[in-house]
């Protein structure tokens, strides 16, 4: 049987919204790992009195903190979207919407997730309705 790319019903989405939702959420771990690997400082710059880069800001410390600013942006929009579809579930939506093929029983058998199959997709459903809202 084919899967659908869309939910209908109380969290409609069209095709568009939930692969977009879809593919926003996977990038999760990709601008989490990002956002941890950016320091809070950048190392010191030999003062030359040379034009450096392609336009912008040349200010280092600026363009890293607009940077981890944006990444922190989208990582709590992914969160905050998995937390407000359910308290308690939004850690297993959260694992299963960033991690590409991982199913209901997958959860089961990994993580022991403490509800049923129907109310777990109701509440990835609302997961991807509430992200593509938010994005």
């Amino acid at each position: 049987m084919a899967r659908r790319n869309c939910y209908t019903g109380k969290y409609e989405l069209t095709k568009e919204e939930f692969l977009s939702a879809k593919y926003y959420a996977q990038r999760y771990m990709e601008w989490l790992a990002k956002y941890n690997a950016l320091k809070d400082s950048v190392a010191a710059i030999v003062p030359d009195d040379m034009p450096h880069g392609k336009g912008g800001t040349s200010d280092p410390t600026e363009r890293l903190a607009t940077e981890r600013a944006e990444l922190k942006t989208k990582i709590q929009k992914i969160e905050d979207a998995a937390r407000e579809a359910d308290e308690q579930l939004g850690h297993y939506i959260l694992v299963m919407a960033v991690t590409p093929g991982m199913t209901y029983d997958d959860l089961v058998a990994i993580h022991n997730i403490p509800c049923g199959k129907d109310m777990f997709y109701d509440r990835r459903r609302k997961f991807y309705w509430l992200l593509s809202k938010k994005i």
